[in-house]
């Protein structure tokens, strides 16, 4: 089925760019971890905003942020169990967005989960706008990109992963492809931003 995209009924989302995950000083690079394609994808989802910005009619910008008294205790029970530290703390500076350009007319979610749906106001604000299709960039692909995406389309949205504007660890680009081909087979569209730029406008 053709992708049938309506400007004025389409939201664009973009996931988590924030401090913690991507830049020098973040708990991630901190750990030895290269994010290069993070840091890279930062650029080119601000050129994509600058490019479809005006036309779409939500741009919406999510922050995971934890904390003791933020964090639903069944994702707390699984960092424990795992022995990671959830990341992006309230209050720490690496929960704010970092080399992404926030447009004046954006709207900026907090969020305590990986699915931006959880714990938000995100489908109401998009049901109020009478939204249909959402374009979803952004970091992590295989956590809160792919969470977000799945739910979106779970609540009867047209699902699109911006294939080439989202990211995750340098080394984990075979997860990001296959994560990638299952959602487009089963869940919804990835599409690369070329094309949405053409569809959209």
């Amino acid at each position: 089925m053709d992708l049938n995209i309506k400007p004025q009924k389409t939201a664009l989302i973009v996931i988590d760019m924030q401090a913690d995950f991507y830049a020098p000083n973040g708990s991630t690079a901190k750990r030895g971890k290269s994010v290069s394609q993070m840091r890279e994808v930062a650029t080119k989802i601000n050129q994509f905003i600058n490019e479809v910005g005006d036309k779409v009619e939500l741009i919406i910008f999510t922050r995971y942020v934890s904390g003791g008294n933020i964090t639903p205790r069944n994702l707390q029970a699984v960092a424990e169990k795992e022995k990671y530290n959830l990341m992006c703390e309230k209050g720490t500076g690496l929960e704010e967005l970092s080399d992404v350009t926030v447009p004046h007319e954006a709207i900026i979610i907090d969020k305590p989960h990986y699915d931006a749906f959880a714990y938000t106001n995100l489908l109401k604000l998009l049901k109020e706008h009478d939204i249909e299709t959402v374009l979803i960039t952004g970091v992590r692909t295989e956590v809160c990109v792919d969470a977000t995406a799945k739910r979106a389309a779970s609540e009867g949205f047209n699902s699109v992963i911006v294939g080439n504007l989202v990211a995750t660890f340098d080394d984990k680009g075979q997860t990001q492809k296959e994560i990638l081909a299952f959602f487009d087979k089963y869940y919804g569209y990835v599409m690369d931003s070329g094309t949405l730029t053409k569809l959209v406008s």
